[in-house]
């Protein structure tokens, strides 16, 4: 009997550029600070019982913290893909053990890695960004532009519900 494909949905991490500045203090815009946790949680569905299961991680939004990642040279709601990927450069290099976790996950070929956008890592729509993280990370991994289904499962992040974070979808760029 095959056994069924395991589905793990994550959100809200927001990872910004890393707990120490490069000057080496405390970096007061990260939220982020269980590296080593996601990164066992990983190692745990890459080994072990679930080393040949098929598994997919969905990232329900704002895994990346790209509006609290540095200053802004203008308004943080003109974002552009080269701004947006300076920005989640930052973030890799920032959770350096978070994203070699990505890399031994998904070189597994039962293993897949899916992002759905969230208010504050929208910048997954351009094409751009997602391009770059399949360069640093994988070119397996996956993104959905607002919501995410399979089965009887239908997975969105929600901001889309709140005036203060929702977007119009027609025009996510300009």
């Amino acid at each position: 009997m095959a056994s069924k494909e395991i589905k793990l949905v994550i959100s809200d991490l927001h990872l910004g550029s890393g707990l120490l500045t490069e000057e080496g203090e405390y970096n007061f815009r990260e939220a982020f600070s269980e590296d080593s946790t996601l990164h066992s949680f990983l190692q745990f569905y890459r080994t072990g019982k679930y080393l040949n299961r098929k598994i997919e991680l969905i990232i329900n939004g704002d895994f990346f913290e790209t509006l609290e990642v540095s200053e802004y040279s203008r308004s943080p709601l003109e974002m552009t893909a080269e701004l947006a990927c300076e920005r989640i450069e930052q973030i890799l290099d920032g959770h350096p053990l978070v994203f070699e976790a990505f890399i031994d996950f998904l070189s597994s070929p039962e293993k897949q890695i899916r992002f759905i956008p969230g208010n504050h890592d929208m910048v997954l729509i351009f094409p751009e960004v997602q391009e770059f993280l399949r360069k640093r990370i994988s070119p397996k991994l996956q993104f959905s532009v607002t919501s995410y289904s399979f089965l009887d499962v239908y997975i969105e992040h929600g901001n889309q519900y709140q005036l203060c974070t929702n977007f119009d979808l027609d025009n996510l760029t300009k």
